[in-house]
């Protein structure tokens, strides 16, 4: 730009930031007016609401005993009027606040616009549109890499949370291990040498008993079972 313009860049500048100063303001002062505009939609509303209770209550003719829900109502939309009132003063003030900050900008814009001249202005305008248009593009990448570090803002807090809980699981399951090889085995009753003796009598004589029961020789059988058990 300089190289194409020479001083004139230094020159036209305070201008044309003067003029996107003014362009803020004015936006600023667009949204007062609607804010205000609403406040004061809401005030007339709120006293308009507390006129019908009034008027269905009689309120100020004559005395009358109101009970508990018809005192509660008045009460509220009594609230309700002097909320949007305050509500509807702080939107007035904000708006009378922009507006004057409107005025002075444009104030300044007039002045240095005739100090610098319409012609230089206009030569100078289409660079100055550029830079501007370049300036928002790199605002709109500068709020997508914000973005961009704020997801990966929370995937890191996610991941490192996930690790803290698989840290966690594992030195459970280590305590665990502990605890299970630190308890003694249960021991099992040994079988004791005099357990194990077994009495021939005894052994012998269930034996027969078995043998008969299954055995289906007489008296006087000679067969070789029959021998072995003296039968």
């Amino acid at each position: 730009l300089r190289l194409q313009h020479g001083s004139a860049i230094e020159r036209v500048k305070p201008y044309f930031d003067a003029d996107q100063v003014l362009h803020n303001v004015s936006q600023r002062v667009q949204n007062a007016v609607h804010e205000f505009s609403a406040a004061s939609s809401q005030h007339t509303q709120s006293k308009r609401d507390l006129r019908t209770i009034e008027e269905q209550l009689a309120y100020g003719a004559h005395e009358i005993q109101l009970d508990s829900s018809q005192q509660d109502g008045l009460s509220r939309a009594t609230v309700r009027v002097l909320k949007c009132q305050q509500e509807r003063d702080r939107r007035e003030t904000d708006y009378a606040l922009a507006l004057r900050e409107y005025q002075e900008a444009q104030e300044k814009l007039e002045v240095l616009r005739s100090q610098i001249g319409d012609a230089t202005i206009k030569r100078t305008m289409p660079c100055f549109e550029q830079m501007q248009n370049r300036h928002e593009t790199l605002a709109a990448e500068q709020r997508v890499i914000e973005g961009l570090m704020d997801c990966a803002k929370t995937a890191k807090a996610s991941y490192n949370s996930t690790l803290r809980e698989l840290e966690r699981i594992n030195n459970a399951v280590h305590t665990a291990r502990q605890l299970h090889s630190s308890r003694p085995l249960q021991e099992t009753p040994e079988t004791t040498p005099e357990a194990a003796e077994v009495d021939p009598e005894v052994s012998i004589s269930d034996q027969k008993e078995k043998l008969r029961g299954i055995s289906a020789c007489g008296p006087n059988c000679a067969c070789s079972a029959c021998i072995t058990l003296g039968t």
